[in-house]
């Protein structure tokens, strides 16, 4: 702050830069937004190319008890959920650098070890039939209210949960 009586005052504020251009990418695996674990060890993937929407979203998820690993870029966060094997995907299909959500899907119905984890579409196209013929387990037209994601969320691990496996050994 500069002050000259008589004359005024100039402040200076400043905010670090957020939603620059590949900033979710950038610290991709660590470390994650975490809260009190309302949802212990319920990890999210979330694909936004959204600055401001990233943000809001990963706080909702954040503020619900989930663990939440942002991207702004299919490719990153395809290498991601092969390692952090999430819970659920959140994508929207519209992505940074031309690349696009199906890409995301595409990826991971090709690979055995991540295809079953559950995908919830966050997007402003409607492309609701082509997303659940492509496996897609929730669809979600913005703008929503952000808590239905975290409920959205819930509903399609429990519902993976409940469909549980049966191993029968050989």
């Amino acid at each position: 702050m500069v002050s000259e009586e008589g004359t005024g005052s100039t402040f200076t504020v400043k905010l670090p830069l957020s939603g620059s251009p590949g900033s979710a990418d950038q610290n991709r695996l660590s470390p994650p937004f975490q809260s009190i674990p309302l949802h212990p060890n319920r990890r999210i993937v979330l694909i936004e190319d959204d600055a401001n929407l990233l943000e809001l979203l990963r706080d909702e998820l954040v503020g619900s008890g989930f663990t939440v690993y942002p991207f702004s870029k299919a490719t990153p966060a395809l290498q991601a959920i092969e390692q952090i094997r999430p819970d659920a995907i959140v994508l929207d299909l519209l992505l940074a650098d031309g690349e696009d959500g199906w890409k995301v899907i595409k990826g991971m119905r090709d690979n055995p070890e991540v295809q079953a984890i559950p995908i919830i579409i966050s997007s402003a196209l409607e492309e609701k039939k082509k997303a659940f013929e492509w496996g897609a387990n929730g669809y979600l037209i913005k703008p929503y209210h952000p808590d239905t994601l975290s409920k959205t969320i819930l509903l399609a691990i429990s519902s993976r949960e409940a469909a549980g496996q049966i191993l029968i050994p050989e």
